[in-house]
């Protein structure tokens, strides 16, 4: 039997990683030069001033939203990916996002696989890294970097799930 404490930590990890999980993939959206095929204008890029697009105004929206980056960094597209991505006092950043399942899976230690604890343990130290880095100055070239590095066994949260249930999803 599982006590309700263990219960509530487990969903509570869940919550924080499928959180970090979608964030980041709207960091990489953001992140990534876009093309609207109608006009044939790009945004995300670094070349100049581009009109954004309908879908990037959206996701930076939800980004605040999800306190992953202020109202006021909503003018410059790489700062608002720099802050959800590095945001150490935005509580829906990745970072504080990744922190905050390691905090809560340090809880549960004994009831992690090995490979759960390390993927955990490898996405804080990846998003710290990208924090204490110079991904400020370039956070487009960064945030696909970090996500490439990130998701390179496919998808973290699956593998933790994976683990979590003895090897079935």
């Amino acid at each position: 039997m599982l006590p309700s404490r263990a219960a509530d930590n487990l969903f509570w990890l869940g919550r924080y990683l499928e959180r970090a999980e979608a964030t980041l993939r709207l960091i990489r959206a953001l992140g990534v030069p876009t093309r609207d095929p109608a006009k044939g204008t790009s945004t995300g890029t670094s070349s100049g001033p581009a009109t954004a697009l309908p879908s990037v105004e959206r996701i930076q929206r939800l980004l605040v939203t999800w306190g992953a980056t202020s109202q006021a960094t909503r003018a410059n597209p790489a700062k608002v990916v720099a802050e959800a991505l590095q945001g150490e006092d935005k509580f829906g950043s990745a970072l504080s996002l990744v922190r905050s399942a390691q905090r809560t899976a340090i809880s549960l230690r004994e009831r992690l696989s090995p490979d759960a604890w390390q993927v955990i343990t490898e996405m804080v130290e990846r998003l710290g890294e990208a924090a204490g880095g110079s991904h400020l100055n370039e956070p487009a070239g960064a945030v696909v970097d970090l996500s490439a590095t990130i998701f390179e066994g496919g998808d973290p949260i699956g593998a933790v799930r994976l683990n979590m249930n003895g090897g079935s999803r």
